[in-house]
């Protein structure tokens, strides 16, 4: 009889377990735990439940399945995105820096900011200075001394007033090189002066000078300015680098005077 009892009160217990398995979710998930343990077989303890393993697998998988199309969707619209956006700026780029170009030649060519050599008697008049600039010049090369004696007897189309350029009149000769065009001057001569690419100037040969001048620019002219030590101060029109050399060699030679100012 106590057997029966037994077998009653175990079939009773398991008729309770099955029930309140069956409540929480049929397979026992949901249920209080503090250990995997405390669970079923196929169940893990997770924040204080049992969890299904095989349930979070297919969830799992599931979900990353579904993450990896999002992924996938997400990714593909971003690209979409950065495309459109990239092509955009490349474009706004693009105009940009071609204004910016043509902006920057116009400026670069623009000789009228310092007048358009005309002709004057023996050469070139530049409008803004006033100055006549012999031209063509002689192709001879002379030492210091030479170049202002040459210049004080030269005697062009009538014109016999022509006198070794001081270096600050050199210097006006200079076209399309903003560091040596604005160079400052001390007493002594040019002061830490910057210069440019050789022959990339607007003159012809790539000459920093106006297009109108002729000459031979890949070399240095000489200016009346003196410096030290039997020194002077010449100019190379080919880069507008300035160079004090010795007075005894010799370089070219393009002389000046004063000509009609004309408005302009």
């Amino acid at each position: 009889m106590k057997a029966d009892n037994k077998s009653v009160y175990f079939l009773g217990a398991m008729a309770s377990l099955t029930a309140a398995l069956w409540l929480l979710g049929c397979d026992g998930s949901g249920a209080d735990c503090f250990k995997h343990e405390d669970c079923l077989e196929d169940q893990r303890c997770v924040n204080g439940e049992c969890v299904s393993i095989a349930g979070s697998d297919a969830d799992a998988d599931s979900d990353s399945d579904s993450d990896s199309d999002g992924d996938a969707d997400t990714d593909a619209d971003s690209d979409g995105d950065s495309d459109t956006d990239s092509d955009g700026d490349s474009d706004t780029d693009t105009d940009t820096d071609a204004d910016s170009d043509v902006d920057t030649d116009a400026d670069g060519d623009s000789d009228a900011s310092t007048g358009d050599m005309t002709n004057c008697a023996g050469g070139k008049l530049d409008k803004e200075s006033g100055l006549c600039w012999q031209d063509p010049p002689d192709d001879e090369k002379r030492n210091w001394e030479g170049a202002k004696d040459y210049c004080s007897t030269l005697s062009v189309e009538g014109q016999s007033d022509w006198r070794l350029p001081g270096f600050e009149e050199l210097q006006s000769l200079i076209r399309g090189c903003p560091p040596a065009m604005e160079c400052p001057m001390k007493d002594y001569g040019p002061d830490s002066c910057g210069y440019c690419e050789k022959d990339d100037g607007p003159g012809k040969g790539g000459c920093y000078w106006d297009p109108n001048l002729k000459g031979e620019c890949d070399a240095k002219y000489w200016s009346s300015m003196y410096y030290i030590n039997d020194s002077a101060w010449p100019i190379n029109f080919s880069n507008g680098l300035f160079l004090s050399s010795d007075v005894a060699i010799s370089l070219y030679v393009r002389c000046v005077r004063d000509g009609p100012r004309l408005d302009v």
